[in-house]
């Protein structure tokens, strides 16, 4: 088979230079038959450029519009960048609470800690909200014997010391177990937004991590919680947009 193609090139490289001897005859010159040849070429390119557009080939996919955005692209979410997303979360997390009866300013510390996506390195976040789920505090009945047993784990580092591991201990062990599950639901969603599909080769708007919000929605509207409906702050939230976490913003709700 090489050998039949190396005769068909050689063949042709014949019948070009014969076409090429043919043309400095007719045109006097090398130099008139290699510019005849150039302008040949150059309207057969045009001429396949004009058929091409009448055939639907395939286009380049676009590094910001990636193809396994697909039906995602319509999601309210897709251009908002990840911290943003955690902390549409955080604002579901406040609407947990307020079901629960539960006081606001009394959560004030753990609040804070979770609205600091807006300005934090996000997986060093994403880490400190591991660590606040209630399963991290449940297990073990003293600060002391959670190190003991985090160091015998894949995880030996806790990102919280005693005095704050007490304080959100007490917050936990203060509302009834459906609370705790909610809370606990919303927290590890958070987490998941910004660990999904991070780090080196992240898809652009990781459309994959929308998915976390709808669950969160669905989580919410089950259990007869209503959602997020501070108008200021979604649409504060709504012009964070950047295809990954984009840069530190203000939180949209005030502080204290």
């Amino acid at each position: 088979m090489r050998g039949l193609w190396g005769a068909a090139g050689i063949r042709c490289a014949a019948e070009l230079g014969n076409l090429t001897n043919a043309f400095t005859v007719f045109f006097g010159g090398t130099g008139l038959a290699v510019l005849f040849l150039v302008v040949l070429f150059g309207l057969l390119f045009l001429l396949a450029k004009q058929i091409a557009k009448h055939w639907d080939f395939p286009e380049e996919p676009d590094e910001t519009e990636p193809e396994t955005a697909g039906p995602w692209k319509s999601h309210p979410f897709y251009p908002v960048c990840k911290r943003a997303r955690a902390a549409y979360l955080v604002l579901c997390f406040d609407e947990v609470l307020k079901a629960a009866g539960q006081d606001l300013e009394r959560w004030k510390w753990m609040r804070n800690e979770l609205w600091s996506v807006t300005r934090r390195p996000e997986e060093e976040w994403a880490a400190r909200v591991c660590d606040l789920l209630p399963a991290e505090t449940a297990f073990a009945p003293t600060y002391e014997e959670l190190l003991e047993l985090r160091r015998e784990s894949p995880y030996p580092e806790y990102s919280f010391n005693a005095a704050e591991w007490k304080y959100f201990h007490s917050l936990y062990n203060s509302i009834d177990e459906n609370a705790m599950e909610q809370l606990a639901f919303v927290l590890s969603q958070m987490a998941d937004i910004i660990l999904d599909d991070c780090g080196d080769g992240e898809t652009p708007y990781t459309p994959d991590s929308l998915r976390f919000i709808d669950e969160t929605q669905d989580y919410l509207k089950s259990h007869n919680i209503p959602l997020p409906n501070d108008e200021n702050a979604l649409a504060h939230l709504m012009k964070q947009r950047n295809p990954h976490s984009g840069k530190p913003f203000d939180p949209p709700v005030k502080l204290s």
